[in-house]
Order: structure tokens, then C-alpha cells, then sequence
């Protein structure tokens, strides 16, 4: 067993997209904009709104089609201390 970390029981636990939600908010986009303008599926707005993780292939889509880092979409928790949405 690693002893490096405190295996998480879902790593829904450890993931926020707090980030994707603020850079929204700095980029004045709405859901509506990102599904029929952009073409982001309601089913991965679905995932990001519940923390529920998202495949690298679906990151780096964000990022391309948003012009963002993978940073402005989500960041670890591994304290499991998510931050607020601003």
C-alpha cells in the first residue's frame, strides 16, 4: 500500500471544476452559450456540475474550444476541501 497519500473513497471527492464555473463568469458565457454555440454536450455540463471527472480527451477540448489552460477547469482537492464557486 503507498503511503503517500489517503486513497479517496470516490475521487469525485478530490476533483473540483470550481475553476471552469469562475473562468465562465470572467469570459461572460452562459450553459447556453457553451451548447449551442460552442457544441459542449449537456451531458459533460452534467459531469462538471456534479464533480464527476472528465477524460483528458474532454479537458483538452474545453481548453481548445474555450481558449483556457487545463487549470482554468479544474483543480485537486486532495484535503477534500473544495472552494466556492465565485
Amino acid at each position: 500500500m503507498n503511503n503517500y497519500f489517503d486513497e479517496p473513497s470516490s475521487y469525485e471527492d478530490v476533483i473540483s471544476y470550481a475553476p471552469f464555473w469562475n473562468t465562465l463568469k470572467k469570459k461572460k458565457l452562459s450553459q447556453y452559450d457553451l451548447v449551442n454555440k460552442l457544441y459542449i454536450s449537456s451531458s459533460m455540463l452534467q459531469k462538471l456540475r456534479k464533480d464527476q471527472p472528465l477524460t483528458l480527451k474532454s479537458i483538452a477540448m474545453l481548453c481548445l474550444r474555450l481558449n483556457i489552460h487545463p487549470s482554468d477547469i479544474f483543480i485537486l482537492c486532495p484535503d477534500r476541501k473544495k472552494p466556492a464557486i465565485i
